[in-house]
């Protein structure tokens, strides 16, 4: 049973243009979480920034991500540091394709 785009939309309050955003695959997993009823995991596959493989250790942070890897040194970062970064980062790099485009 497949779940309408305006129940996903409705159960998160997000905007129809942020949904259409949103990865095919990031919507396929927030459907099927929606499908078992659990709406807390629906908003939290959404409020994640992308399908992160964060690992980490005692001294930092692995981050394996679009096509680099990355280390961030303890202390100074943590796993909310590291996805705020990303968010900035994505959003640079948005920008500069479309510089690029035109």
């Amino acid at each position: 049973m497949a779940l309408a785009v305006g129940t996903a939309i409705t159960a998160l309050g997000i905007a129809k243009e942020e949904w259409d955003q949103l990865p095919a695959s990031k919507k396929a997993r927030i459907r099927k979480a929606l499908e078992e009823k659990d709406i807390g995991k629906a908003k939290r596959i959404y409020a994640n920034p992308c399908s992160l493989k964060m690992k980490e250790t005692k001294h930092a942070i692995y981050l394996k991500w679009g096509k680099g890897r990355f280390k961030f040194k303890k202390p100074k970062w943590t796993r909310e540091k590291v996805k705020n970064w990303i968010k900035k980062r994505s959003l640079r790099e948005s920008e500069a394709k479309e510089r690029r485009k035109r």
